[in-house]
Order: C-alpha cells, then structure tokens, then sequence
C-alpha cells in the first residue's frame, strides 16, 4: 500500500478514479477530486457502491 504522499506525487497528468462505497453528502470524493486536481491530475472519475437518498422536504 502506498502512503498518501507517495500517491499523490505520481497523479500529475493522469486518470484518476475515485472507488468510494457510500455516498451520503459526496463531500469525501470532492475533497479527494479537487485535491487530486491541484496535484494535476488530467481526469477524475468517482464509482460508488450506493448512496444515501434523502426526502425532500
């Protein structure tokens, strides 16, 4: 397994695909989208498993 650190200096211009298995307020994969972006990461996608669905009120 590889550190944080050693992951992200190896995105810069590359694909990155984001595996999460619950989305609730998808503040986790917009936390790790946008830091990949600044260490240059060409794409990014996220997968998830499930999501949390909420009533609209």
């Amino acid at each position: 397994m590889s550190s944080k650190k050693e992951v992200l200096e190896k995105v810069e211009g590359a694909k990155v695909l984001i595996i999460d298995d619950i989305v609730t307020t998808g503040a986790t994969l917009n936390t790790c989208a946008r830091k990949l972006k600044s260490k240059g990461a060409d794409e990014i996608y996220g997968l998830v498993a499930g999501f949390v669905a909420r009533k609209k009120k």
